[in-house]
């Protein structure tokens, strides 16, 4: 495939990926940083936000609903390494299923990433996403330059019906 066409599918799974986001009317859009984004390896950043998302549905949704009835908080994760390549970091988008949840996910979210079980963890900006999707639907997928280097981690994501 040319770099120009390269370039014209990228930009066209980009646009698609967009808009997708966008239909999904996410609340929150969220950042998670680490104290050394430098020297955490993927492997170990990705196990640290599955802990992190597995606490917060159990927060949120309780331990029964997430462990027998396989329920979850909808969400999309994204990992990135910054401009430089090498700072890894995480975006999300997030929803409750309830308006209670609004609040609390808010709280929890910032209580579980500070915990001191999370001793890697620098930084959590959660931001109100309604009514702003489509200026922040896009940022999931900036670092995404090849089709090889997928940014989307779906054994994070989860999308309730």
């Amino acid at each position: 495939m040319s770099d120009e066409k390269t370039i014209h599918q990228l930009n066209k799974y980009r646009t698609v990926g967009t808009a997708w986001v966008v239909q999904q009317q996410f609340w929150f859009f969220g950042t998670l940083k680490f104290i050394d984004g430098e020297q955490i390896r993927d492997a170990q950043a990705i196990q640290d936000c599955s802990y992190f998302f597995n606490k917060l549905d159990r927060r949120i949704l309780g331990s029964t609903a997430v462990q027998r009835k396989g329920q979850r908080l909808s969400r999309l994760v994204f990992m990135e390494h910054g401009k430089t390549g090498n700072n890894t970091h995480f975006h999300f988008f997030i929803k409750g299923k309830t308006q209670a949840h609004f609040r609390q996910i808010l709280k929890a979210a910032n209580d579980i990433w500070h915990s001191q079980k999370m001793a890697r963890t620098l930084d959590l900006r959660l931001e109100d996403n309604l009514g702003n999707e489509e200026g922040r639907a896009y940022y999931g997928w900036k670092e995404m330059r090849t089709f090889e280097k997928e940014t989307l981690v779906p054994t994070l994501c989860h999308l309730s019906k």
